[in-house]
């Protein structure tokens, strides 16, 4: 390329390797008069010293973000193509949940036959929570002898 010319790049992380790669390129370009445009990030590196160092810094991490969903992208992409699980697996329950501290009072108030909603607004949870957490433990108003 010769100065003056344009170099249009989608994603600036397909240019090198790294973070630091990226910006020795960024400033080869910028000593022999190459514009840069990078469309993703809707943003020039021109040849003169007219970028704010907002918008550089902003750049930058943009480009790191990259990296990052890059790189976690190809770990998961590995993992598939060797037949490892993603993710969590299947058909477990958590060993404890959010409400398992309040259990025996969740169980006090099913017994004193307090509703459902109320409950929620005494132990600080949506009533949501609550109903979900009922059914996974299977808790029920249990008659006192």
């Amino acid at each position: 390329m010769k100065s003056g010319d344009v170099l249009v790049i989608y994603e600036a992380s397909n240019l090198a390797r790294s973070t630091a790669q990226i910006l020795e390129i960024f400033e080869t370009a910028n000593q022999h008069g190459i514009h840069m445009h990078l469309v993703k990030y809707q943003q020039t590196f021109p040849t003169k010293d007219n970028m704010t160092t907002k918008d550089f810094l902003t750049l930058v991490s943009h480009i790191e973000s990259d990296f990052v969903a890059k790189r976690v992208t190809d770990a998961l992409s590995r993992r598939k193509a060797a037949g490892l699980p993603i993710g969590r697996p299947k058909g477990r329950l958590n060993k404890s949940l959010k409400l398992d501290k309040y259990r025996k009072e969740i169980q006090k108030y099913l017994n004193l036959n307090v509703s459902r909603a109320s409950i929620a607004k005494l132990i600080g949870c949506n009533p949501q929570t609550l109903y979900n957490y009922i059914e996974k433990r299977g808790l029920k108003a249990q008659k006192e002898v």
